[in-house]
């Protein structure tokens, strides 16, 4: 577990391998990796971001949810990395994130 604590919208994703084999990739089977999208493990998220009245939105996703996030087809082209003990983490907003696998629930 990375002792890293994500600051307003912002998540840290453990990238996972796309398998041809889930039915979510009906969706994005036929394009190459991270054009589309990417499927990553949520890792942790921050608190939220407020509104302009000072209220706190919290983060629509949480932490062990698999979820897809954006790539170069949906506006994000590369997102920031971070290494820790050998394992690459993403981290991205909140915003990126298209919807989560509850089937991994």
């Amino acid at each position: 577990m990375p002792k890293l604590r994500p600051l307003q919208d912002y998540i840290l994703i453990k990238p996972i391998e796309r398998q041809l084999s889930e039915t979510l990739l009906v969706i994005t089977a036929l394009t190459d990796q991270g054009t589309w999208g990417a499927f990553g493990d949520v890792v942790a998220v921050g608190p939220g971001k407020r509104s302009k009245k000072g209220k706190i939105i919290p983060v629509g996703s949480k932490v062990g949810d698999r979820v897809l996030y954006g790539g170069a087809g949906l506006g994000c082209i590369k997102f920031p990395k971070v290494v820790e003990d050998g394992q690459e983490y993403l981290i991205i907003q909140d915003a990126d994130v298209c919807f989560v696998d509850e089937r991994t629930q």
